[in-house]
């Protein structure tokens, strides 16, 4: 994988652990909610991946309720939806996601499937 510009990452207990070593492993900046703060509610989720500037990469559709619907604040998030694929094909779909062409990856909500990946803007949340 090219270097790119530091992606901090938070991944959520709904994604395989591999996913973290290999992020690791190509020197990206993993914190996971398995190690660090296990069983801890979504929105709690959310708020330390904001506090930290880091991007969410879940498996968990429900983020995109709190986000969208709720007003949640976030720098990003990476939504895999691809419940019957190996490993690979998930990291190969991830790699297309963070190749230099498409890394701007902050202020998106990146949906990632089979057949498409699909980034869409994180509303503006005004602060008072």
């Amino acid at each position: 994988m090219p270097k790119l510009h530091p992606i901090n990452f938070l991944l959520d207990e709904s994604v395989e652990f591999r996913i973290a070593t290999y992020l690791r492993e190509n020197d990206f900046d993993v914190l996971t909610i398995a190690e660090e703060f296990p069983s801890i509610p979504d929105e709690q989720v959310l708020q330390i991946a904001y506090k930290q500037k880091r991007i969410l990469i879940t498996n968990d559709k429900g983020f995109g309720k709190l986000i969208f619907k709720e007003g949640q604040k976030s720098h990003g998030v990476i939504l895999i939806r691809m419940p019957f694929s190996t490993l690979q094909e998930k990291i190969v779909r991830l790699n297309r996601v963070l190749s230099p062409k498409t890394s701007n990856i902050n202020r998106l909500f990146t949906t990632i499937t089979n057949k498409s990946i699909r980034p869409k803007r994180l509303p503006i949340i005004k602060t008072q």
